[in-house]
This record gives structure tokens, sequence and C-alpha cells, in this order.
């Protein structure tokens, strides 16, 4: 771990929690603010560091100090007027028929000192799959860009100029995900509870489960960044008399998770200051191993083939497959056929290949510059098949064994 990335650590727990900071965690902004940025916490390490540069105690030139500051200021109300517009969007599909869950997100900001730095790139809402429709309808009125649910996935994208993304849930995670990282065991079982009139949110148990598991959906797929685990963190904390302790740890053991949940446990009382009851502290080879995997790999870890090599080598230990066992059982269980792989959504081909919106000439020309390019690497033996296919690759790099001793160390794989 770098002392940059270690003083954004200790600056980022100062921002979340309110907490005063001292000044010799100030050094090399531009580095600190360059890794924030990569863990999407920015606005929260600066609202801890603006009380330095406010005091003198903390100098930088004025000029990039008016910047930092009116960019932070801009920021703050932006989010302020995104999530009120968000809000009544849910009020507006609650009236017209639409149950919606809001989880996430707004709901989370609300644990962090000021919750209007803890910036969300979407939305998040639970509906009945029976009134997937309906909700869309309702969104497209309104003025939402409203895609359709491709069919292996768990929710639908809705994009606003005011409100940003919505992701409307019809369930809370992909089948293949439920069975590959949770075995089938994470169930939701509270009533909803009222965040506020006309907004509802989950129990505090289903709330909690929520927040783990996106976590650990993170961490094991690609990479989970630190406010993933401060946000699991502040949760346990506020509700720590409320949560039923014993169900939750039974879990994590069950899904041999409860290691990683001490190691995030960990982190949080020696870089941030939290108490916990009734944890094992994990040893600082692991926690250094954890902070170093959230530092490489930012705030949802990358989508490179390190991280793409480790999910199919967790998979295959997880299941305790053979190869061929392996390949078969993701032909039937991966997020996307191998039709959909070779030939990827419109979405993909506009961000990837830069598509143009309703131009088939140049989605078709995409296709086949994206097809050649796959040949020849195969030809030419940089990948094969099988790492298009499956995730695999011919040789297992330094990295991808470096991801999965870490996985052996949390006891998450054999």
């Amino acid at each position: 771990m770098t002392q940059e990335f270690q003083n954004m650590l200790y600056l980022f727990g100062c921002g979340a929690t309110g907490q005063e900071p001292m000044a010799q965690h100030c050094v090399n902004i531009k580095k600190i603010r360059d890794i924030s940025i990569s863990q999407n916490i920015w606005p929260i390490v600066y609202s801890a560091l603006r009380k330095k540069l406010l005091s003198g105690e903390v100098k930088i030139p004025d000029q990039i100090y008016n910047q930092l500051e009116m960019s932070f200021q801009a920021n703050i109300g932006k989010v302020l007027q995104k999530n009120e517009f968000n809000k009544n969007i849910i009020r507006m599909m609650e009236k017209s028929g639409v149950k919606c869950c809001l989880f996430k997100g707004i709901t989370l900001a609300n644990l962090y000192h000021i919750p209007e730095t803890r910036v969300s790139s979407d939305v998040d809402i639970l509906i009945d799959p029976e009134k997937e429709d309906a909700a869309a309808e309702i969104l497209k009125k309104i003025g939402y860009d409203v895609k359709k649910r491709p069919e292996y996935d768990h929710h639908m994208s809705a994009v606003h100029p005011i409100g940003g993304e919505m992701e409307v849930h019809i369930s809370m995670l992909r089948k293949n995900w439920e069975d590959i990282i949770f075995s089938n065991k994470i169930n939701y079982s509270e009533e909803y509870v009222s965040l506020e009139e006309g907004i509802n949110t989950l129990g505090v148990n289903d709330a909690l489960i929520n927040t783990v598991t996106h976590f650990i959906k993170h961490f094991v797929r690609s990479g989970a960044g630190v406010r993933h685990v401060m946000d699991m963190l502040l949760y346990m904390k506020k509700y720590e008399t409320q949560i039923d302790w014993e169900s939750f740890n039974n879990l994590m053991q069950e899904l041999r998770y409860d290691k990683l949940i001490d190691a995030a446990k960990s982190l949080g009382v020696k870089y941030w200051g939290f108490d916990f009851k009734n944890f094992s502290c994990v040893d600082d080879g692991v926690l250094e191993g954890l902070i170093d995997d959230i530092e490489k790999g930012g705030v949802f870890g990358g989508k490179d083939d390190v991280r793409t090599q480790t999910y199919a080598q967790f998979t295959q230990r997880r299941k305790n497959l053979s190869t061929s066992e392996y390949r078969k059982y993701s032909l039937s269980n991966m997020d996307k056929t191998l039709l959909q792989k070779i030939f990827p959504e419109k979405e993909y081909m506009r961000i990837a290949y830069g598509v143009k919106n309703n131009n088939i000439f140049s989605l078709i020309a995409a296709h086949i510059r994206r097809i050649v390019s796959i040949v020849g690497n195969i030809l030419s033996g940089k990948k094969d098949f099988s790492q298009y296919a499956f995730g695999e690759s011919k040789e297992t790099t330094q990295q991808v064994k470096e991801r999965i001793e870490l996985f052996k160390k949390l006891d998450m794989v054999e």
C-alpha cells in the first residue's frame, strides 16, 4: 500500500464520520485526489481536507483552492437536485400503482457525515416483476430514455437529464450470481419500512444483507472499492443494536464469507477508528492483501482479464467442477449466452465502438471489426476461444494467482 493511498484512506474515514483530520496526512493532495477519483469518493475526502484548507493549516495555491471549492459546492447542489427529483419520481410511481423500494444509494448516503458527498452513479429501486412494463411506461412519459432489460439481467436502466440513471430491479441479484456466489441462500423476508413520506426502503436486517452481498458480489466478480467497505461498516454501527447478528453471522459462515467480513471490519478498526464487538481481527498479511486488491482495482475493480480469469477460477472452485464440467455449467448459467458474447447488445457496441444510435450500417461495421479482432487474437495466439467464452486463459498469470491466493487466505475457496 502506497503512502498516498494510506493518507487517502485516513481522510476518507474523517470525511465519512466527520472527524477532524491531522495535517500530516494532507500531503501530495493531487495524488490523493487522483486515487480518490478512482474510488469515486473525492467529495468525501475533500470534505475532510477542506477543514484544513479553510483553517490555513494546509496551504495550496488560491486558484486551485477556488476551483476545488467551486466544484465541491456545485456537486452538492447537483446531488440535492438529483435526489429530490428521484424521490418525486418514486412517489409518482407509487401513486400510479407501482410499489417501489428504494435501496443502496440515497439510503446509505444518509449514514455519512455529509450525505450529499456520497455520490452514486445511479438510483436503485425494487418493484414487483409484474409491474415492470407499467414502470417503463411511466418513466417514458416523464422523459426517461428507458432501455429494455436484457433477458439475463435483473434490472432495466432508465436515464433522465436531471435524475440521472435509475436501475429498476425485479430482483436483487442475477440468478447465476445467486447460485455461484451465494449458493441460493439469500432471502429477503422483512416488510418495507418508511424512509419518509411516500418512500419505502428495506427492513434493518434485509438492508444489511443487501449492503453486504453488494460488497461481496463486486469483490469476487471484479473487485470492491473502499466505499463498499465504508457503506457496510457505517450501516453495521448505525443499526448495531437492531441487527440479528446470530442469523447474519451464521449465514456468512455457511457461505464462507465470515473471514472477508472480519477483514473489512479489521480495515475499519485500523484505519477509521471503528469499534466492533465479537469479531476476529485478521492478521496484517490478509488485511494488506485486501487493501492492495482495493487499491489496484478502483471502485469496481475494473474489467481486465485478471479479474475475469479470477472469477472463472472462483466459480470452478466454489462449484468443485472439473474444467469440462465448468464449461458445461458456464454455457447454461453464464450472464449471457455464447451468441450474446459474440454479438454484444447495441448499448455495449455504442460505448465500446462508437456506434451511433439507430445506425444499422455503423453497428454491422463495428461487429465485423470486433469479430476480425477476435479471430486475429486467436490465430496469433494472443488469446484463445476459451478466454472469450468462459473467461479462461492458456496461462494463469501472476496477478490471477495472487488474487486466488487472497481468496484462499480469506477461506472463500480451497
